[in-house]
């Protein structure tokens, strides 16, 4: 089976005035017009806002393509790791009780504590509104659902179109908004296997594999077929390494004896 190597760090940061920087070649930093610092090593990409009280507020957009990640320290110090295919666009430094940033794809949260100023993720059908605490966001264009997944702290979830539709997370708690009829609701999970991704693992829990290839896909960068309809429902469970060769994913599924792949470049035939 040929080679496919994983993801790795790599980003295109988009500064207010349009102007793009390829942060994959990493080890450089630079100062944006403002006079804010922003300092990018390669896998990471810190603000250091220098005059938040007087300056315009003006956003930037980080965006991370198939096959890559980063994480982000914003000028609040809030911790953001970002999965493949996700923007985030945020202010330079945030206004006095006014922490929003807008999320399309999947993001892991650290959100720096201050009381008198909520911190709110905005995605295209929901707002999220915490404190301070940590959590998983994802909220891909073309995945069926919304899934919000607390670790520790509290959350408030509402949705776009109806902000008085709303619910309190606790930890261990996951809402699940039904992105075809806006409908929330909640459960109990094992938080670990929606979170594992930022620690190099890809855990799933009796999982259907069309799920699972969507999460691996973007991933690897691989396109992926069915030959059969059936098969996209077939179930798995399993903790696998992020960072190994595709290869040797596909050949851990196979050894279940449910399915056959077929790798033709990087187009995946299930069979």
């Amino acid at each position: 089976m040929q080679s496919i190597v994983p993801g790795s760090n790599k980003a295109i940061l988009i500064l207010s005035d349009g102007t793009e920087h390829d942060l994959t070649s990493g080890n450089n930093s630079f100062i944006d017009t403002d006079g804010n610092e922003i300092k990018n090593t390669g896998n990471q990409l810190e603000y250091i806002s220098k005059n938040s009280q007087t300056a315009e507020i003006k956003y930037n957009t980080l965006k991370i393509p198939r096959g890559g990640e980063y994480f982000l320290m914003l000028s609040d110090s809030t911790k953001v790791w970002l999965n493949s295919e996700t923007t985030l666009r945020f202010p330079v430094h945030f206004a006095p009780g006014n922490r929003t940033v807008e999320l399309t794809g999947e993001a892991y949260f650290e959100v720096s504590k201050n009381e008198n100023s909520p911190f709110i993720i905005s995605t295209n059908n929901q707002h999220v509104k915490v404190l301070g605490t940590q959590f998983n966001l994802s909220s891909y264009p073309d995945q069926q659902y919304t899934l919000t997944t607390l670790v520790e702290g509290r959350v408030e979830v509402s949705l776009g179109t109806d902000p008085k539709q709303k619910m309190i997370l606790k930890p261990n708690e996951q809402s699940i908004l039904e992105n075809n009829n806006n409908q929330i609701t909640k459960r109990t999970v094992d938080v670990f296997q929606y979170i594992a991704w930022k620690d190099g693992r890809f855990v799933f829990h009796d999982r259907n594999l069309e799920e699972i290839m969507n999460t691996l896909s973007k991933w690897y960068d691989v396109q992926v077929t069915f030959n059969r309809e059936d098969l996209k429902n077939v179930r798995f469970t399993g903790n696998l390494q992020r960072y190994a060769d595709f290869s040797d994913i596909l050949k851990k599924i196979e050894r279940t004896n449910e399915v056959n792949f077929e790798v033709n470049n990087k187009t995946i035939i299930i069979k």
